[in-house]
């Protein structure tokens, strides 16, 4: 006889088995995806390349580099081209917002001079980062100087910390998107439909709101203001 509570039970297993299932799929598509990639390459190249790819495929989704350089072939090429797609998505006010798996957590294979804040690839230590959603790390930054352990629980750099998944788009940026020298890959929003952080003082300003909202979110902005009539909270 089936009770609430073996229902429950039966329910959280069923949701792991559609997860599973779930994961499963994507992986054997991003294998489909490498696989064609790779079909027109000379033949002797073939099975080191297959190698090379899948090992790339790991990096990008566990965020270590160590395998994930890219070259100038057809396939690292073929590779930039998908992880550019899944750079960007659209937020649910029609904003565009970049895939944090993916931003400065590959190489860049850019061999001519350009401007490493308008490239979503690392170009060494002080850009590079972990996925926050891999390797789930603060936005505390690291007490030790210089730290290689790729699985450290604290953030190594400027870049780690602004677009950690706690921070990124949470405030506005102080200039306007065509203005800021980030531009689309700024950490900081550039309109209300950009930002992630509720705008409570929008809000009528009756006796709920003092209740339920006042002081119940961050500030979102970065400019000198009076804190003490912020409806926002400011302990960071």
């Amino acid at each position: 006889m089936c009770t609430p509570y073996t229902d429950s039970l039966y329910s959280l297993e069923q949701r792991k088995f559609q997860d599973l299932m779930h994961a499963k799929n994507i992986m054997q598509k991003l294998k489909q995806m490498f696989q064609q990639a790779q079909f027109a390459m000379h033949p002797k190249r073939e099975a080191n390349q297959k190698i090379r790819s899948f090992k790339q495929m790991k990096s990008v989704m566990t965020g270590d580099s160590k395998f994930a350089m890219m070259g100038t072939d057809g396939e690292s090429m073929s590779v930039l081209a998908n992880l550019e797609k899944r750079l960007w998505f659209t937020n649910s006010l029609g904003s565009r917002h970049m895939n944090l798996e993916w931003f400065k957590t590959v190489p860049c294979a850019n061999p001519n001079q350009h401007n490493p804040k308008h490239c979503p690839y690392f170009h060494g230590n002080l850009d590079k980062r972990r996925c926050a959603t891999v390797i789930a790390y603060s936005v505390d930054f690291c007490k030790t100087k210089n730290c290689q352990n790729q699985d450290c629980k604290f953030t190594h750099n400027k870049v780690e910390r602004l677009y950690h998944i706690e921070r990124y788009k949470t405030k506005f940026c102080a200039q306007t998107e065509a203005e800021c020298e980030y531009q689309q890959y700024c950490s900081f929003a550039h309109s209300d439909t950009d930002i992630k952080t509720p705008l409570i003082h929008k809000m009528e300003r009756d006796d709920d709101f003092y209740m339920y909202y006042f002081k119940t979110e961050w500030c979102p902005y970065n400019q000198e203001h009076n804190k003490a009539q912020c409806v926002y909270a400011h302990n960071w």
